[in-house]
């Protein structure tokens, strides 16, 4: 999947060690697998945390990106916008531009509905009907005020890098529509240096393409408001990493044993990767907690089949039911 990109590493271009290829392979099974009834909890023990959760999470989301993203139902989602209260920030696509705005409210004419959104200060606005209500997002941000004129920023819908991917997907529909594929739980600063890593692959038109691990990711935390993204982060120190009722990733990835002794009593309904460096302080603490569970929950797990993992990489996987 991974296997001809590029990493930046001394001023020159060097092959990805095959190490993170067995964490993308392992990411991209654990995508492909169909349960609806069973959830799967895979361990790993291994020699040092640095990019494993990252390559297991992107060869998660590319084997994911193959399938078509649900669109938002129009009628539901309109529904939702008429329920919000006035001042509301959104973000409405428009023409391939995202422009900030606030709701306003919803107006009847001749029997048809439309929510009304504020796009300035100027007293501009959009009245959108019920079939492109999904042109408007709830943002996550407040705005202190919106702008007196705004052109909106146009919309990127590709991704160089993904062009070199042996993954069938649509790339204007992996940045436009967001679908929250997988969580990591960890240390932030040191996942977030991992998504800048520069990396590059040639296409099979020969083309040099750039770019970061983020544009596999898509992380929601680093994605322009509004865009689709794939993964969420969240600070293994945090006060609250409670899975988001509307929300709730197929896969949560604890990277490191501080995340996972701390928050896996959550995230029940979705599978687990939980990785667990050798050299950390509470690493035996995790290994017998995993185990624990291990004893306690497993099925019959005799059927999953999974990649070679690397070199002095131990794991250990079993089926549960979800909760």
């Amino acid at each position: 999947m991974l296997e001809n990109y590029l990493y930046e590493h001394g001023g020159t271009w060097q092959r990805i060690p095959q190490w993170c290829n067995g964490f993308v392979a392992l990411g991209q099974t654990i995508a492909r697998r169909n349960s609806d009834d069973t959830r799967l909890v895979v361990g790993l023990a291994v020699p040092t945390r640095a990019y494993g959760a990252a390559f297991a999470a992107a060869g998660y989301v590319l084997a994911r990106a193959e399938l078509p993203v649900e669109q938002l139902d129009c009628t539901d989602h309109f529904l939702r916008l008429c329920n919000l209260p006035p001042q509301t920030p959104v973000i409405y696509r428009e023409n391939d531009r995202l422009l900030k705005g606030t709701i306003e409210g919803y107006e009847q004419h001749y029997g048809s509905a439309y929510i009304v959104v504020r796009v300035n200060r100027e007293h501009a606005k959009r009245k959108v009907p019920a079939f492109l209500a999904t042109n408007i997002q709830i943002s996550g941000k407040r705005f202190a005020k919106l702008p007196k004129h705004q052109t909106g920023r146009v919309v990127l819908d590709d991704i160089p890098l993904l062009r070199a991917c042996k993954v069938n997907l649509a790339i204007r529909d992996f940045c436009l529509y967001p679908r929250l594929d997988a969580t990591i739980i960890g240390n932030k600063k040191a996942l977030l240096d991992e998504l800048n890593t520069p990396l590059a692959a040639r296409t099979v038109d020969d083309e040099f393409c750039r770019g970061t691990l983020q544009d596999i990711l898509r992380l929601k935390e680093r994605v322009t408001d509004g865009l689709g993204y794939r993964t969420s982060l969240r600070s293994e120190q945090g006060g609250n990493v409670k899975p988001d009722a509307n929300e709730t990733p197929r896969l949560v990835i604890f990277d490191g044993a501080a995340g996972f002794l701390k928050w896996r009593t959550m995230w029940r309904e979705s599978d687990w990767i939980v990785m667990l460096d050798k050299t950390e302080t509470r690493f035996e603490e995790a290994v017998v907690t995993l185990n624990q569970e291990y004893v306690s929950d497993r099925l019959d797990s005799s059927a999953l089949q999974f990649p070679d993992m690397p070199i002095a990489v131990d794991m250990l996987a079993y089926e549960e039911k979800r909760r």
